[in-house]
């Protein structure tokens, strides 16, 4: 009996070698492979976290490296580059974790400095003598102080201060100048995103790239599933 397998050639770049891109397709947009889009979104979130974006900003930027990596043009290549890049450290790393157990020693490690500090605390009774160090401090900070009254000058000096730069409001109306100079600013920074639309255009763009990402899985998903049906119907 001649059993005929028929393979199925899956049209993805990043698991067919035999792929071939469609010279006239117009698209502006790639696929790229799940090494790179991963890898775009975690150089994305990193850099949202070192601008100081918090949460929010890194995931605004994670979501915006992904559909960047799906574009064409210098952009999309330095996304992929750098999606590829960060991907092989991350399996470096993982790799070299496998090898020489540095997560598991780190943490015995740790367990043994914190074991060893407390058998330190219990022979040498340090808390106690930092205590008494501390209070002792204290005690001779209240002496220094009632010698030589630094609360009372401290005080002095700061009211004198507060007085001083009253003195420089009431002249020349700081307070007042820095309130107008914000609610200027204020009215253009509003001026120009009616002009520009610029809060619209940022919200879509993150909605086209969650859109993306969502679609991306879900073929990855089906990919995966046709496969698996082609390997049983093999077997």
């Amino acid at each position: 009996a001649c059993i005929i397998v028929q393979e199925t050639m899956t049209t993805t770049p990043a698991t067919n070698p035999l792929y071939k891109p469609d010279e006239n397709n117009d698209n502006s947009t790639i696929n790229p492979n799940a090494s790179q889009l991963g890898g775009a979104a975690a150089a994305g979130a990193a850099a949202g976290l070192i601008l100081g974006g918090g949460i929010v900003g890194a995931a605004a930027l994670g979501v915006g490296a992904v559909y960047v990596a799906t574009t064409k043009g210098t952009g999309g290549d330095v996304a992929r580059s750098t999606g590829d890049a960060v991907s092989k450290v991350a399996s470096r790393a993982k790799k070299i974790d496998e090898e020489h157990h540095l997560v598991e020693k780190t943490k015995n490690a740790t367990i043994g400095v914190v074991k060893s500090a407390k058998a330190l605390d219990e022979k040498h009774g340090i808390p106690d003598k930092t205590k008494k160090a501390a209070a002792d401090v204290s005690v001779a900070a209240n002496e220094f102080d009632k010698k030589h009254h630094l609360l009372d000058k401290t005080k002095k000096a700061a009211h004198d201060t507060g007085v001083a730069l009253k003195n420089i409001d009431d002249k020349y109306h700081v307070v007042e100048n820095t309130k107008k100079g914000m609610l200027k600013t204020g009215d253009a920074l509003k001026e120009f995103d009616e002009k520009h639309h610029v809060i619209d255009s940022t919200k879509k763009s993150i909605a086209a790239a969650s859109k993306f990402v969502s679609g991306a899985l879900k073929n990855r998903n089906e990919t995966k599933s046709s496969d698996t049906n082609n390997t049983i119907k093999k077997l």
